[in-house]
């Protein structure tokens, strides 16, 4: 016997259809074939609406005779995986499928597949290289400019030379200053971003009571996250000590500068950037450091005053 609702004088005859979803029980649906053809006006009478499910079970319809047309209206179980466990990539997508096999990796990505089966996720990974359109130097404090559209930036900072300490007649020489610290990295930038570039350390005076070079000036870049590359410090007048190298923090790679010289009083080396000035020895001047970073030699014992070390550098690749 039909287990259905008559649908004369029903107005939509389909809206009645759907309530009777509320009136049967899924246990006594009869097993019919999911192919529509298979119910048809000689087996279900007119004016019936009758809900059926499939023998597999993941699929269940609606049949409705109107007027001697049978007509049906699927109603996908969950378990069917073209609209629960797969996707689509928009309404025109034709076909369904699992999200590792729809999202296409560009070059340098990567998708890992995590879990195996148990709350899956995939992890996406970049191992492509930076590739900058354009490179804007700093060689003194500024403001990088944001363009439209752009989101991270790569930047390399050097830190200042610090100055070589003064010399002490007949006593001794001053020191080298300290080489300047370097680091790198990706920055993400919301915005415009302020650059600073550290000053040389000046070199200290020689005389009777010689003074140190002081310490150069720190590099930065102040984006969302600041890097920053510090400067050397000042070598000791009167071969008191040299001024050892400038560290730095932020990015993800780095180096120290070089320390200054008590043997030969020479400027430390910039980190990756330029060499130390050589000491005045005797009768000199300490000679001044070199671009990007390099201390400044220590001053001739005969009094003589040290040199200046190097400013520091800041390069921006977007």
């Amino acid at each position: 016997m039909l287990q259905g609702i008559r649908l004369d004088n029903l107005e939509p005859p389909e809206r009645q259809a759907l309530q009777t979803l509320s009136r049967l029980a899924w246990g006594l649906l009869p097993e019919v074939a999911t192919d529509s053809s298979t119910i048809t006006k000689d087996t279900l009478p007119p004016n019936y609406a009758q809900l059926y499910k499939s023998q597999d079970e993941t699929d269940y319809r609606i049949f409705i005779n109107i007027n001697n047309e049978v007509k049906s209206i699927s109603l996908r179980d969950s378990t069917d995986t073209d609209t629960d466990e797969k996707a689509k990539v928009s309404s025109d997508d034709t076909t369904a499928g699992y999200l590792n096999g729809k999202l296409v990796a560009g070059t340098g990505i990567t998708f890992t597949e995590n879990n195996g089966g148990a709350n899956e996720t995939l992890t996406i990974d970049s191992s492509a290289s930076f590739v900058p359109n354009n490179i804007q130097a700093f060689t003194s404090s500024g403001t990088w400019t944001k363009p439209a559209g752009t989101s991270s930036v790569y930047v390399k900072c050097w830190g200042a030379g610090g100055g070589g300490g003064g010399g002490k007649s007949g006593v001794a020489g001053g020191d080298g200053g300290g080489g300047g610290g370097y680091r790198e990295g990706v920055i993400i930038v919301s915005g415009n971003v302020t650059v600073t570039v550290g000053a040389g350390g000046a070199g200290g005076t020689g005389g009777g009571s010689p003074t140190a070079g002081t310490t150069g000036g720190s590099s930065s870049f102040a984006g969302d996250s600041t890097i920053t590359a510090n400067g050397g410090a000042g070598g000791q007048g009167q071969d008191g000590g040299a001024g050892g190298g400038g560290g730095g923090s932020g990015g993800s790679f780095g180096i120290t500068g070089e320390s200054g010289t008590t043997i030969n009083n020479n400027g430390g080396e910039g980190a990756l950037g330029g060499r130390g000035g050589d000491s005045g020895v005797t009768n000199n001047a300490g000679e001044g450091g070199y671009t990007p970073g390099g201390g400044g030699g220590g001053g001739g014992s005969n009094n003589q005053n040290g040199g200046a070390g190097a400013s520091g550098l800041v390069i921006v690749y977007y």
